[in-house]
């Protein structure tokens, strides 16, 4: 009974390869091969309307994967919460040989400007990019060519960059395919017990299909995390900043 179930695999099998016209490479699994490196660099969107938790999810993720990491922001109360050379052009990693990168920010308005300092780099692992509200900028035609082949090859790059949306859905589909992941965010009081929820969704914007029930294309759910709002991680920034995004003031 064995041997015939098998036998039927191996049948389907070999129907299935010919069927789909898959040409096996034997000869391939003799060499030394190497792992593919599954890791989660890329651009995350973390979108919601105002009050919904955008920049705090955005600083509480920071928090997790900006260690040992120089933080090139357009965010300046941010920035404050560390050492900060204000302006790429100011940047002296020498500064640094005898510090840890977790304290360090560059200041940088001008996403231009970020992308000529890194596109050339061979160290990108030691940064990571936090760029408000970045697809009003594509979106209005502000960013060059380099930019957004740049915005495809953070991952290759070994980059992550943060930005923020309120639609996620009024982002051309164009401009949503750089995204890796789209966090869609959502705080909430819990009002007897004195204190909020952050509530993020997370969505693989990479696997992103059309929906015919939706009549748009839907990003499949990851995960959703839960967590209690820190105090102290919500005075780490002005929420009532406003961030100049070369010439638009952008109300957060």
């Amino acid at each position: 009974m064995i041997l015939f179930i098998l036998a039927l695999v191996l049948i389907i099998l070999i129907v299935y390869i010919w069927k789909n016209k898959i040409v096996l490479r034997v000869d391939t699994f003799f060499r030394k091969g190497f792992k593919k490196n599954d890791d989660k660099y890329g651009v995350y969107c973390f979108t919601g309307k105002q009050g919904d938790g955008k920049t705090y999810s955005l600083v509480d993720t920071l928090s997790q994967t900006g260690k040992n990491k120089i933080k090139i922001c357009n965010i300046k109360s941010l920035c404050n919460s560390g050492y900060c050379f204000y302006g790429l052009q100011n940047f002296n990693k020498n500064l640094l040989k005898n510090s840890t990168f977790e304290k360090i920010y560059i200041y940088e308005n001008d996403f231009n400007k970020i992308v000529d300092f890194l596109q050339n780099r061979d160290d990108c692992k030691d940064f990571i990019i936090i760029y408000d509200e970045i697809f009003t900028l594509i979106e209005k035609g502000k960013l060059s060519k380099d930019c957004l082949a740049f915005l495809s090859q953070m991952r290759k790059r070994g980059l992550y960059l943060y930005t923020t949306a309120q639609e996620w859905l009024e982002i051309n589909i164009t401009f949503r395919r750089y995204v890796r992941y789209q966090v869609a965010c959502k705080m909430i009081n819990i009002p007897i017990l004195n204190f909020a929820l952050s509530i993020n969704e997370i969505n693989n914007a990479y696997e992103m299909k059309w929906d015919n029930l939706e009549n748009e294309y839907i990003a499949p759910r990851v995960k959703t995390t839960i967590k209690k709002c820190s105090k102290k991680l919500a005075d780490s920034y002005d929420t009532f900043e406003t961030i100049e995004t070369q010439g638009k003031l952008l109300s957060r």
